[in-house]
C-alpha cells in the first residue's frame, strides 16, 4: 500500500448513553495499528494518517462496559459512540460546579449532589443563594424564592424532573413547591437552551434534575436525620432505588422527607407564628435502554407555614408604630402550633415520558405532564374560631412535549420540539371574601430549535422559539356583575451564544437573548389583601408584556494549576417591566391596617457583574474570594428600581482531609457581608434601606466509610456572632429582625446493597 493513501483521519466524540453527557478520559485504541488516544472535556477524540482498512475500535471508560466494533476506514470518517454505565457508578459521579450542561457555550452553574445532601434543610430559594448573579427573595425565615440577575418569579422559570413546574407563583412570598433533596443536581442556566422551556426566562431558568434510574439489581439506601436549635427544627427522611434481578434495565426509586419547626428566633426577641411544616415524597420507575425507554413519575409537596403575627396589625396608629420598631408589636412565647395568618399548599405533579432511537443520531422524545396546586390562605378574622381560609385557590395544568434530538452533522447536533400547555385556576367557594385573583384559563402552544456547532476549542449555539397564549379571566364587579376579558399574545425569545475554551488556560462565553413574558393574573386583576406579603395590591389591565434584551459574559482564566480568576456580568434591556409600587398613603380596612401596592409599567436596565478569585495550594485546602455588584435603573423616571439586590462580598475556605482510607473530614467556614442598598427610589418605600450585615458560617462533615456503607456526622453554625439585622429584599423587614444564632445537626447513612 502506497504511502501517499495512509492519510485518513479519524474523529468524533464519546458520550453517556444515558444522558448524552460527553465522557472525558475515555480511552479509544485502534486495536490493529496499536494507536490509542484518551478523550479531551468534550469527550472529542481526533487520529491522523490512518491507511485504509477493516480496524477494530476498543472504547474504555472507567465504570463502562468495554465496547469494541469493527470499523471501515476507506476514507476520512467522524463517528460518535455512546458507552453504558454501570448504574451504581452513576451516583457516585462528582460534577464539578462549573460544568456545563447539555449546551457548554450558556452560562451554567451547577449544584451537584453533595452540596444539595449537606444543605437538605434549605429550600430552594436558600441553597442557590451563594451561587454568582443569584440572591434571594424572602418573606421572613421560612419563605423564599429565587433572585436571578435581579429579577423574581414569573421571570424565572423552574423545572423539575424536566416538567416546567406550574404553581401560584404570582405572589412574593409564594415558595416553589419543590423540594431541592428531589435533585441529583441543580443548575442555573442562562442563554441558548433556555428556549427550550419557554419564551418568559427573562433572569434564566432553574432545574432541578434527579439521578438516572438504576438499570442492574440491587438496592441503595440513604436515610437522614436532623435537628436545629433555633426554631426547634427536626426532620428526617428515606430515599431507596435499585433494579431487578430478572429484568434488566428496569429501575425504580422511592423518596420521602419531612421536617418541622416552631417560632423562629431573632437576637433579642421570639418571632412569632413563624414556625412551618413540610412533608414530600416522589416515585419513579423506568425501563431504559439505548433504543427505546418508558418512564413514570409521581411527586408529592405539601407545606403549612406561618406568617409572622406582628406584620397583621389592626389600626393605622399601630401599623405606624409597627414599621421601623426595634421590637415587635406582637411577641409571644415560643410554640410549634401555628395560627392565623398562615398559609398552606399542596403540589402534586404526574408524568409520563418515552424516547425512541430512530437510527443511531436521531432521537425522538414524548412527554405528557399534569400538575395539581392547591393554596390556601388564612387571615385573622374577627370570630377568632372562624376557621375558613380566606383565599382558596386550585390550578390544575396539563403539558405535552415532542421533541426530536438531531445531529445534522458530525459538528452540529440540535433538538426540535412542539409544545402545548392548558391551565385552569379556580377560587373554591365558601371563603366569604371577595377573590383576590379571579378565576382564569390559559391555554398555550408553541415551537423551537435549538443547535449547537463545536470543535476543538469553539462552540457556538443558537435557540429560537414561538408561543400563541389565549388567556381569559372571569370576575365579579362591586355590583356582582360579571365581567368576561380575553387577551392574545403572539411571544418569541432567541439567543446566541458563543464559547472558546482551551484546557488550562481559559474559558471564555458570551451570550445575547431575547425574551418576553405576559403579565400574569395578579399583576393584571389583583384587588384586595394579599395575606402573605401583609400588604394590599391592585392590579392593572393595561399592563402589556414585558420585553427583554440580555448580554451575558464570563472568563475564567488558569495562569496557574492551582489559581483561577473569573469575571462575568450581564446587562439586560427590559422594555414594559412591571413592578409593584409603594402607595404614600396606609389603608385601613375592616379587616385591619395595610400598606398599599400599585402594578405599574417602566423601561427599566438592570446590569451586574462579579468576580472571583480560587486559589488552592494544597490538595487539601482551598481558598475563595469572590463580590457581585448589581444595579437596577427606572430608565423612564431616571431613578433607581425598587427591591434591587444588595451587593455583596464573600470570603470562604475549605478543608478535605482523608484521616485514614476509611475516613473522610471537611469543613468550610464562609464570611459574608452585604452593602447597605444605596441605589433606591427616595420617596418610594415605607422605610430605607437597613444597614449593611456580616454573617459567618460553619459547616463540618465526618464521613465513615465501611464495605458498602457510609455514615456522615455533620453540623452547621449559622449567624454565628448572633447578628441583629434586615435584609433589604425580605418583605417583612418592616417588621422584624431576621433569625439569630442556629447550631443544625445531621447523620445521614447509605447502604450500597448488590444483588
Amino acid at each position: 500500500m502506497g504511502q501517499n493513501s495512509c492519510n485518513i483521519e479519524f474523529s468524533g466524540n464519546i458520550y453517556d448513553e444515558h444522558d448524552g453527557t460527553p465522557l472525558e478520559f475515555a480511552s479509544i485504541e485502534i486495536m490493529e495499528l496499536n494507536m490509542g488516544i484518551i478523550t479531551d472535556t468534550n469527550g472529542y477524540f481526533h487520529f491522523e494518517k490512518i491507511c485504509p482498512g477493516n480496524y477494530n475500535i476498543r472504547i474504555i471508560h472507567i465504570d463502562c462496559d468495554t465496547q469494541v466494533t469493527l470499523l471501515n476506514l476507506g476514507e476520512t470518517k467522524i463517528k460518535n459512540f455512546y458507552l453504558e454505565h454501570h448504574s451504581e457508578a452513576l451516583q457516585e459521579i462528582i460534577i464539578s460546579y462549573e460544568r456545563a450542561l447539555e449546551n457548554p457555550s450558556q452560562n451554567t452553574q451547577l449544584l451537584n449532589k453533595k452540596t444539595i445532601e449537606q444543605n437538605s434543610e434549605k429550600d430552594l430559594g436558600s441553597i442557590l443563594n451563594h451561587m454568582d448573579g443569584v440572591s434571594v427573595l424572602q418573606t421572613g425565615n421560612n419563605t423564599s424564592k429565587p433572585i436571578i440577575d435581579g429579577v423574581h418569579s414569573n421571570r424565572v422559570l423552574l423545572i423539575q424532573n424536566n416538567v416546567r413546574f406550574v404553581g401560584q407563583d404570582w405572589g412574593t412570598e409564594h415558595a416553589p413547591e419543590i423540594d431541592p433533596s428531589e435533585g441529583n443536581e441543580i443548575a442555573v442556566i442562562r442563554g441558548a437552551g433556555t428556549v427550550q422551556y419557554g419564551v418568559d426566562a427573562i433572569g434564566g431558568v432553574i432545574i432541578v434534575s434527579p439521578a438516572p434510574l438504576p438499570k442492574e439489581a440491587g438496592i441503595q439506601l440513604k436515610t437522614q436525620v436532623m435537628g436545629a436549635t433555633n426554631g426547634g427544627l427536626w426532620g428526617a427522611g428515606l430515599s431507596m432505588e435499585g433494579g431487578f434481578k430478572k429484568i434488566n434495565n428496569l429501575g425504580w426509586s422511592i423518596k420521602g422527607r419531612f421536617k418541622k419547626s416552631g417560632d423562629q428566633h431573632a437576637p433579642d426577641y421570639n418571632l412569632s407564628n413563624t414556625g412551618f411544616q413540610q412533608g414530600n415524597a416522589s416515585f419513579s420507575i423506568g425501563y431504559n435502554k439505548f433504543k427505546w425507554g418508558l418512564q413514570g413519575y409521581y411527586s408529592l409537596f405539601d407545606k403549612e407555614n406561618g406568617i409572622l403575627k406582628a406584620a397583621h396589625i389592626g389600626n393605622l396608629t399601630d401599623l405606624q408604630n409597627a414599621i421601623g420598631a426595634d421590637t415587635p408589636l406582637i411577641v409571644l412565647p415560643f410554640t410549634y402550633s401555628l395560627s392565623s395568618p398562615r398559609q398552606t399548599s399542596t403540589h402534586h405533579i404526574v408524568k409520563t415520558n418515552t424516547y425512541f432511537r430512530i437510527n443511531e443520531q436521531l432521537k425522538l422524545n414524548l412527554q405528557y405532564a399534569a400538575q395539581i396546586n392547591l393554596r390556601q390562605e388564612y387571615d385573622i378574622r374577627r370570630i377568632s374560631n372562624d376557621n375558613r381560609p380566606s383565599l382558596d385557590l386550585n390550578l390544575n395544568q396539563h403539558s405535552i412535549d415532542i421533541n426530536i434530538e438531531h445531529p445534522l452533522s458530525d459538528v452540529i447536533t440540535g433538538k426540535a420540539g412542539i409544545v402545548y400547555n392548558y391551565t385552569i385556576n379556580t377560587n373554591l367557594p365558601g371563603t366569604g371574601v371577595r377573590p383576590l385573583i379571579p378565576d382564569y384559563f390559559n391555554q398555550n402552544s408553541g415551537a423551537y430549535i435549538f443547535e449547537k456547532w463545536s470543535n476543538n476549542h469553539m462552540e457556538v449555539d443558537a435557540g429560537f422559539r414561538y408561543e400563541y397564549n389565549h388567556f381569559n379571566a372571569k370576575k365579579r364587579d362591586r355590583n356582582n356583575n360579571i365581567i368576561d376579558s380575553s387577551f392574545y399574545f403572539h411571544n418569541f425569545s432567541g439567543a446566541l451564544g458563543w464559547q472558546y475554551a482551551k484546557k488550562d488556560f481559559m474559558d471564555a462565553k458570551l451570550n445575547i437573548g431575547y425574551a418576553s413574558r405576559n403579565p400574569n393574573a395578579a399583576e393584571l386583576f389583583s384587588e384586595g389583601l394579599h395575606h402573605g406579603t401583609a400588604s394590599l395590591e391592585q392590579g392593572n389591565t393595561s399592563l402589556k408584556p414585558e420585553k427583554g434584551l440580555k448580554l451575558t459574559y464570563s472568563l475564567d482564566y488558569f495562569p496557574l494549576s492551582t489559581l483561577t480568576l473569573s469575571v462575568g456580568g450581564f446587562y439586560n434591556l427590559i422594555r414594559d417591566y412591571i413592578f409593584l409600587e409603594p402607595q404614600p398613603d396606609l389603608v385601613l380596612t375592616i379587616r385591619g391596617a395595610f400598606p398599599q401596592y400599585f402594578y405599574e409599567q417602566t423601561n427599566a436596565a438592570i446590569y451586574g457583574t462579579n468576580g472571583a478569585i480560587k486559589y488552592a495550594p494544597k490538595k487539601w485546602i482551598n481558598f475563595t474570594a469572590k463580590g457581585e455588584v448589581l444595579w437596577g435603573k427606572d430608565r423612564t423616571n431616571d431613578d433607581w428600581l425598587y427591591a434591587m439586590p444588595q451587593n455583596s462580598l464573600m470570603f470562604e475556605v475549605n478543608i478535605q482531609h482523608s484521616i485514614n482510607k476509611h475516613i473522610d473530614f471537611e469543613s468550610t467556614t464562609s464570611y459574608s457581608y452585604y452593602f447597605r442598598q444605596k441605589h433606591f427610589p427616595t420617596g418610594f418605600d415605607f422605610l430605607p434601606p437597613p444597614a449593611g450585615y456580616s454573617l459567618l458560617q460553619l459547616n463540618a462533615y465526618l464521613t465513615q466509610k465501611l464495605a458498602n456503607h457510609t455514615i456522615q456526622y455533620g453540623i452547621a453554625f449559622e449567624n454565628m456572632t448572633n447578628t441583629s439585622y434586615r435584609s433589604y429584599t425580605d418583605k417583612l423587614r418592616y417588621f422584624s429582625d431576621l433569625p439569630g444564632f442556629n447550631c443544625l445537626f445531621k447523620v445521614s447513612y447509605f447502604l450500597n446493597h448488590k444483588s
